[in-house]
């Protein structure tokens, strides 16, 4: 049969809508944590190494101005030595290369490298900067820094913050199952109770309350109603006995009729019934009387 959500119990309700909400608190903050971090660091590295890029434009120029690729080689090389930048290249105005360093070639268009400033593409990050003599640009340098170890940090980070946040929603769970075990222990203890006084119908019985919030309030009101339950049912068992007793008086039995004209039970007086009279019990006036004398008791019943 299958389980509606109507039919779990409030604890398990209560249990469900806290860690969901909590699962989906701590998801967005982690989702957007961990974009953040990379970003950040992103961002970082693009400024550090767009400033590298910088420095090399201006200890390449003299190089470049005086077509000298072994000393613009000598410099670049010695930043290639920086296992993360695995390619540098210089090239003239013209887009032609003037003298690169690093045996990888990251894919990118030349429409796509960048003259001045950074851009990442897929676990690349490309820097450059414009090489100039006197204000006039005679070429550009273009450093690739390799992601890959930033991106193994960030997995590493993401991997650290779902453990602390599965950590968070055990630890949450524990705390529901205390909070919810005090919400709804008067709860359930009234639906205990009310249970046991319908099926034995001991209206004197009274829930005790545990606490002054909503809950007390409950408490107090169920309290209220049984009490009010108990008086009536007094006030009736104490007329009945008025009425069982002005029977006995009588020389005749009683006949209790509902609204409806049909016979519910016999009062007896100081007259004994037999098997006749208690054969009406269950039939209607009209079956025992003339149809306009049941029609006139009728009226003056209702």
């Amino acid at each position: 049969m299958r389980l509606r959500v109507s039919d779990w119990s409030i604890r398990f309700k209560l249990q469900a809508i806290i860690l969901v909400a909590l699962t989906m608190v701590l998801g967005v903050i982690g989702v957007w944590s961990g974009m953040a971090f990379q970003r950040s660091h992103e961002a970082q590295l693009e400024r550090d190494l767009t400033g590298l890029a910088r420095v090399l434009a201006l200890n390449v120029a003299p190089a470049l101005l005086f077509d000298d690729a072994d000393t613009a080689q000598g410099v670049i090389d010695s930043v290639r030595a920086q296992p993360q930048i695995v390619w540098i290249e210089v090239y003239r105005v013209g887009g032609e290369s003037f003298s690169r360093a690093g045996a990888e070639l990251p894919t990118i268009a030349a429409a796509d490298r960048p003259r001045d400033g950074g851009i990442i593409r897929g676990r690349f990050l490309f820097a450059a900067s414009p090489i100039r003599n006197g204000g006039a640009e005679i070429g550009h340098i273009v450093l690739c820094h390799d992601l890959t170890e930033l991106h193994a940090h960030v997995t590493r980070y993401a991997i650290a913050a779902g453990v602390v946040s599965l950590l968070g929603l055990a630890a949450a769970f524990l705390i529901t199952r205390i909070l919810a075990q005090r919400v709804i222990e008067p709860i359930s203890s009234l639906a205990l109770l009310a249970s046991e006084i319908a099926t034995r119908g001991d209206y004197t019985r009274q829930a005790i309350a545990v606490s002054n919030d909503e809950t007390g309030a409950l408490v107090a009101a169920f309290n209220r109603m049984l009490d009010e339950i108990h008086r009536r049912e007094q006030e009736l068992r104490n007329a009945i006995d008025r009425l069982q007793a002005i029977a006995r008086a009588l020389p005749d039995p009683v006949f209790v009729i509902d609204t409806d004209g049909m016979y519910h039970q016999i009062l007896t007086g100081q007259t004994s019934t037999g098997p006749r009279e208690h054969a009406i019990i269950g039939m209607h006036m009209a079956e025992i009387l003339d149809k306009e004398t049941a029609q006139t008791l009728l009226q003056a019943i209702r």
